[in-house]
């Protein structure tokens, strides 16, 4: 029966004729509105998804921006405030003088007992703000650049930022342009400095450490009070610190991820595998450097089709270093209700189509049947035929034609 029905299904859809064409325009009738209908349905909500995924990742880039501008803008107040502290610059101060006149090799005098009176009142009271903040060690240089205190007693001490092996890091970079602006300079994330050490990824915000005197003034012949470079600070900030920041989940998304990119567009957050390791060079990324704001669709590091939008850290651009932020948010999450919709919709048409094709098959051959058996008859009597057939048809004008042909 099944197989009787199929073969009669195919046979009245390949057979040309009029059945094919009622059919052709039944469907088209019946599954244009639908397919408009559909399409429009698709398009607004892909649009209004697109415009959801873009205030998600506005909202959450905005803010974790907000949060990292906000952070570094605490630790430029911190680094300005215990530079400038009157007992350790002046204590510091007073170190610089021993170690001058006392004409020994740096790495010499560093491990002499009057280093060590001079520098424990200097560790104490920096101490306290590297245990509140949570910084991982604070740094006092003279203006040569020899590193004379670490308050956690970082190898480092006794050494040159200018010079030997610590020249090339972006620490010595950071405090030369500290030196010669006179403004507070952060180092950026660095790998070099830490080979060293503790092999810790870190950054260093720095600031020269300045001391008010009393000079005369020659040609007044009074005494004016000046500003006198002494040395630098420098606040080794750890990298967790910033990763607490953007690893904060935000929203209920599964795949939306924010995460730092620098100039080279290398990773400034994430794991320790991929901070200043995994390259970012993607078109999120390229929008970023070239200041190009707004929603984008592209393979992001890992390869995935993602929404992207891109922030500037702007705190950061007058420390010296060029980071941007970058949110993303996975296709598939970000359209998952359009392709359920797109579903639906594949299945309503499929339904569609097979109910239209059979109440058409149905109503076309109640209407072709009589019309084929009328037209048969028509040629064997143009033949001489004239013997009668009996054609069943409804009492409608295919009716009239067959009591027509009767008569």
């Amino acid at each position: 029966m099944k197989k009787n029905f199929l073969a009669d299904l195919l046979k009245f859809v390949r057979q040309p004729g009029l059945g094919r064409t009622i059919l052709f325009w039944v469907l088209s009738l019946s599954l244009a509105p639908l397919l408009i209908a559909s399409i429009i349905s698709y398009l607004t909500a892909s649009n209004i998804l697109q415009k959801d995924a873009l205030q998600f990742l506005n909202s959450i880039s905005r803010l974790k921006s907000e949060y990292i501008n906000s952070f570094f803008n605490e630790r430029i107040r911190d680094v300005n405030h215990l530079s400038q502290l009157r007992t350790t610059v002046s204590d510091f101060n007073d170190l610089i003088t021993v170690y001058e006149n006392s004409k020994l090799p740096l790495e010499k005098f560093v491990g002499e007992y009057t280093y060590d009176v001079f520098t424990m009142g200097i560790t104490l009271d920096l101490e306290n703000f590297l245990q509140t903040y949570r910084y991982h060690d604070i740094f006092l240089l003279d203006l040569k650049g020899n590193i004379l205190l670490s308050v956690q007693g970082d190898k480092a001490v006794g050494k040159n930022i200018f010079s030997q092996e610590y020249a090339r890091t972006k620490f010595s970079r950071a405090c030369k342009e500290a030196l010669d602006t006179g403004e507070p300079r952060f180092s950026d994330l660095d790998l070099e400095f830490g080979k060293f050490g503790d092999n810790l990824v870190s950054g260093f915000l720095i600031q020269v450490m300045m001391k008010e005197e009393d000079v005369p003034n020659i040609e007044t012949g009074k005494m004016e009070r000046t500003k006198k470079k002494v040395g630098i600070m420098a606040i080794q900030i750890p990298m967790e610190q910033i990763n607490e920041i953007m690893q904060t989940r935000m929203g209920e998304s599964e795949t939306g991820v924010t995460y730092l990119v620098g100039e080279d567009l290398l990773m400034r957050s994430g794991s320790p595998d991929d901070v200043l390791k995994t390259l970012v060079e993607t078109q999120g990324s390229n929008r970023w450097q070239k200041n190009i704001k707004g929603i984008s669709r592209y393979k992001n590091y890992r390869k995935e089709i993602v929404l992207g939008v891109n922030y500037n850290l702007d705190s950061l651009e007058r420390l010296g270093v060029h980071w941007g932020l970058l949110a993303e948010i996975n296709e598939s999450e970000a359209f998952g209700s359009t392709r359920t919709l797109l579903l639906i919709v594949g299945i309503i048409v499929v339904f569609t189509i097979i109910i239209v094709t059979l109440i058409s098959i149905v109503a076309t051959r109640r209407i072709v049947e009589p019309i084929r058996r009328l037209s048969g008859w028509a040629q064997r009597v143009a033949i001489g035929d004239l013997s009668y057939e009996r054609i069943t048809s409804e009492k409608n004008e295919i009716g009239e034609m067959n009591t027509s042909f009767k008569e």
